[in-house]
């Protein structure tokens, strides 16, 4: 489910990038306390970390009409979600039983 949902929501902010919505972006929430049954602490606070990010993009999006331009901290927030997706992916395809 953790894996799934972490697709979900890179592919949301893949698609949305600084538009993403934030009702979406909620629904990973819960799987953010889930990765830390399923998950080693370090990899757990990775996906908690992406959602923060993911959430505080989304965030400020619901607060903005078109495509302003970002404030420093949300531009530095979108930059690290991009940039960590697919490294991320790679750990969880690793931690994730065949």
């Amino acid at each position: 489910m953790v894996f799934d949902a972490f697709l979900d929501l890179s592919m949301h902010l893949t698609c949305r990038g600084q538009r993403a919505d934030l009702g979406v972006v909620g629904q990973f929430y819960r799987h953010v306390f889930t990765a830390y049954f399923c998950f080693d602490k370090e990899l757990a606070a990775k996906l908690e970390r992406y959602f923060k990010a993911c959430h505080a993009v989304a965030d400020y999006a619901r607060t903005q009409e078109g495509f302003a331009k970002l404030p420093d901290e949300i531009q530095k927030q979108l930059k690290w979600v991009q940039e960590s997706s697919a490294p991320l992916l790679e750990e969880l395809k690793k931690a994730v039983p065949a």
